[in-house]
């Protein structure tokens, strides 16, 4: 793969941004730039630098330069910890089929193929939060491919004890064992390549996943990396 990743070590479940401060920040931007504008993106770059005190990387400012609508990624990891509501027992396959749904036209441009196989157990959940955090397993998947291979991806059920979500398997690049758990944190990723975002989607998916109960981390798997989303029973081996 090349270059070797450079993280920056922010841990989402200590990462209390105040959405509604960078809200007012917007508001107070907008008067002088329009919504979108180089100057609002910066500016509200600028007030997500004072608060949490780290840098942001170049290549999320690019993405939010590029698409102002990436700075919605920064608030939902402090949204997340603050809106989940599960109130709504469903079959996880449900949940998968819709995501899969919405993903159609994405998949077929990749050429990715998904298979999805098993029971699905029914859970409480917040569809509105779990559909995102589980479709940003997904668009990882599709996004970090091995190099002249499309995208083959299997969603199977996981159940273990009073853990109970789904696991996300792909061919692609893999997570080596020293970035499992970093590549949950804000703004960083497993590979040293340049691939578009802003890298918040593992950790939004992560608060999502904790807000219902659950935890979402990585495990080894050869050929590929899996990923494992679960809405119950907490963090594996019951730490944090």
């Amino acid at each position: 793969l090349g270059a070797t990743p450079v993280f920056v070590d922010i841990d989402p479940a200590t990462f209390n941004l105040d959405p509604a401060r960078l809200e007012q920040a917007l508001a107070k931007l907008e008067k002088n730039h329009p919504m979108g504008s180089d100057g609002t993106v910066k500016g509200i770059i600028t007030e997500l630098e004072q608060q949490t005190g780290i840098k942001v990387p170049q290549r999320a400012v690019d993405a939010a330069l590029a698409d102002p609508a990436k700075l919605i990624d920064v608030l939902q990891v402090s949204r997340a910890q603050r809106m989940v509501d599960p109130q709504t027992t469903m079959s996880l396959r449900e949940l998968v089929d819709g995501v899969l749904e919405r993903l159609a036209a994405t998949i077929e441009r990749a050429g990715a193929t998904v298979e999805v196989r098993g029971a699905f157990p029914e859970l409480r959940l917040d569809r509105t939060w779990a559909e995102p955090a589980l479709q940003n397993l997904l668009a990882n998947a599709l996004k970090f491919t091995r190099e002249g291979q499309p995208p083959a991806i299997t969603v199977e059920p996981y159940v273990e004890g009073a853990r109970a979500g789904l696991t996300v398997t792909d061919e692609g690049p893999g997570i080596a064992p020293e970035h499992a758990e970093r590549i949950f944190g804000l703004f960083q990723r497993a590979v040293g390549r340049d691939v578009p975002g802003t890298g918040a989607g593992l950790a939004i998916t992560r608060q999502i996943a904790e807000a219902h109960g659950g935890w979402a981390w990585a495990e080894e798997h050869d050929g590929g990396a899996r990923l494992v989303l679960t809405f119950s029973g907490g963090p594996p081996g019951g730490g944090r």
